[in-house]
C-alpha cells in the first residue's frame, strides 16, 4: 500500500507523500528512541510525517533551508 502524492506546491526535484500518526504508534516508538538516545532537547515527536520520494535514482535537494514544522497543539518540531 501506498501513501497518496501531496500535490506540488512548488518546483522541487521530489515528489512528497505524508503520514499522520492517528493512532500513535509511530510516534510513540520515535519518542522512545529520542530518550534512549538522550536528546535533552527534543521532547518529544511531531505526528505528522513527510517522506520525500525521489522519482530518479540519484536524485538530490538542491541546498536549502529547513524551517521548522508545527503539529495540531503549536508544538514546534527541532530536528
Amino acid at each position: 500500500q501506498k501513501l497518496p502524492l501531496a500535490p506540488k506546491e512548488k518546483a522541487s526535484p521530489t515528489e512528497r507523500a505524508y503520514f499522520d500518526d492517528l493512532e500513535g504508534w509511530m510516534t510513540s516508538a520515535l519518542n522512545a528512541a529520542v530518550r534512549s538516545a538522550k536528546l535533552h532537547d527534543a521532547d518529544s515527536t511531531v505526528s505528522r510525517v513527510r517522506f520525500l520520494i525521489y522519482p530518479q535514482p540519484g536524485g538530490s535537494l538542491p541546498a536549502h533551508v529547513d524551517l521548522p514544522r508545527y503539529d495540531k497543539h503549536g508544538l514546534r518540531s527541532t530536528y
